[in-house]
Parts: C-alpha cells; structure tokens; sequence
C-alpha cells in the first residue's frame, strides 16, 4: 500500500517540492536549528503519530521522506522560534508546558503541517495558473 502511495502524482509534488524548497531553506535557517541533532526529524515524526488527530495529515507526514521530514522540522522549528515558542517543548521537556500552551503548540503544528500539505498539494496548479496568467498578460499586450 505504501509503495502505491509512493507513486501518487501527490508523492511526486512532494519530492519536487522538496526540491525547490530544501536549497532555498537550508541558505535560510541558521543557527540552533541546524545545530539541533538529527534525531529532532525521528522524534518530530513519533510526535506527529502519536499527537496529530487530522488522519490525513498524520498519514503525509509519515510518508515524507527524511529530507522531507528534516525541511518540515526545521520550518516548524522556526514558525515557532518567530513568537518565542521552542519545537523542544513538544517532546518531555522539563518542567512541562503549561496545558493551554501544550494544547495550542499541538494545535499550531498540526495547522502549520495542514498549511504545507495544502502547498505540496497545489503546487504544480500554482505553477500552471502562473505560465497561464504569463500568457494572458503577454496576449493582453499585444
């Protein structure tokens, strides 16, 4: 079944999209975040199994490959660090988060992964309507 999910047009936008992202994000994050040890990505996934309720996004995330799962780590990483929250927090840390806190960080990863898989999934329709409007623009003027 993984196999077959593997072939999807869906998993293909996904190994592109990593693509053209993974340059561009690796230039961007600096700092602690490509410090952290590569077990963030494994303890990143075991999270998103055990805390994710949206079925389908679960299911995305385990599919990512480990570069797609080291590009989403290191985005969510950072989403979080941009209002002084820490990916950390997600895994036991010590002392706890509070509940409200623990249950809005669930809630802002599960949304912020919902957000990617929403972009992966409309990406090659984005490139086609941008060539398109290209097109209209370049007919309009002449």
């Amino acid at each position: 079944m993984l196999e077959n999910l593997l072939r999807t047009p869906a998993a293909a936008e996904l190994r592109s999209f990593a693509e053209d992202i993974g340059a561009w994000t690796r230039e961007q994050v600096e700092g602690a975040v490509m410090r952290r040890p590569e077990t963030l990505a494994i303890r990143f996934r075991a999270w998103c199994n055990e805390n994710l309720e949206d079925e389908s996004i679960k299911d995305w995330v385990a599919e990512l490959s480990d570069q797609g799962m080291e590009i989403l780590v290191q985005q969510v990483a950072r989403f979080l660090a941009e209002f002084d929250l820490e990916i950390e927090w997600l895994f036991s840390p010590q002392p706890p988060p509070p509940p409200e806190l623990a249950a809005n960080l669930r809630l802002m990863v599960e949304n912020y992964c919902r957000a990617c898989h929403l972009a992966v999934e409309s990406y090659e329709a984005g490139k086609r309507h941008k060539r398109m409007t290209r097109i209209a623009r370049l007919s309009a003027n002449q």
